[in-house]
């Protein structure tokens, strides 16, 4: 009776847990939708009354918010997807220095624009190969990159970096920026969790690329977590895949 009363109430906080993520998503899914209807709506009734004219400030604004829409509702339709185990992967075997440079390649403009540096260290990285989706890893990168942009100020660094940790590779995006609290940490991937500096928030878009990650990764049978000694220390996300051996490590 003792074991069963355990596991009872072990199973009750557990749904409480749940139904408490339920409420938040729900809650946060209405604030992500709030603005951009707001704005829509104010639009559609300044064009009705002829208050406001179809110009191109206001058509730049109406694509904006509706572009939002559409993000919100690719993006959860997409961790949806890959959380029920519906997400079909592209699985081929890959160089991890190869996913490195293609994911600097990608953010190198964005990072040059904001005077944030990039750097990509392949040294521990040579000759290792994964087998993954090439384009779904590279979206899971580039989160992260973006991640990290938006929080790290101009003059500082991101490093992208790898290595092997047994069975598995380790991909590292550190930077030195805001810093997570524990709190923030704990509650990183979590679908439209806002800390209280938006470290795991997207300010411009649907606020679940981490989540989208996870969902990624733990499709492909590796893990992704987040590092941080505290507010203003820096972060790092680790992204650990399965390693396969090519060709030059044999």
């Amino acid at each position: 009776m003792e074991t069963l009363a355990t596991a009872f109430n072990t199973m009750a906080a557990r749904l409480e847990g749940v139904e408490d993520t339920r409420r938040r998503m729900l809650s946060d899914l209405a604030h992500e939708l709030r603005t951009p209807i707001a704005t829509l709506s104010a639009y559609h009734e300044g064009l009705h009354d002829g208050i406001a004219s179809l110009g191109p400030d206001s058509r730049a604004a109406l694509t904006e918010q509706t572009e939002r829409l559409t993000r919100l509702a690719d993006d959860i339709d997409e961790v949806s997807t890959a959380e029920e185990g519906r997400l079909d992967l592209d699985l081929h075997d890959h160089a991890v220095a190869d996913l490195l440079w293609a994911a600097h390649e990608g953010m190198r403009e964005r990072y040059a624009a904001q005077g944030v540096s990039l750097v990509i260290d392949p040294t521990a990285a040579a000759g290792l190969a994964v087998k993954v989706d090439r384009h779904r890893i590279g979206q899971v990168l580039t989160n992260l990159l973006t991640n990290a942009l938006r929080h790290t100020p101009p003059g500082a660094t991101v490093t992208v970096a790898a290595q092997r940790d047994g069975a598995e590779v380790g991909i590292n995006v550190t930077d030195n920026g805001e810093g997570m609290t524990p709190e923030q940490l704990e509650h990183a991937f979590e679908r439209f969790y806002r800390g209280d500096s938006a470290r795991t928030r997207d300010r411009t878009g649907s606020g679940i690329g981490l989540t989208i990650s996870k969902a990624i990764v733990d499709a492909h049978g590796g893990s992704i977590t987040a590092a941080s000694a505290g507010s203003s220390l820096g972060t790092t996300f680790i992204v650990s895949l399965p390693t396969t051996l090519n060709d030059e490590s044999r």
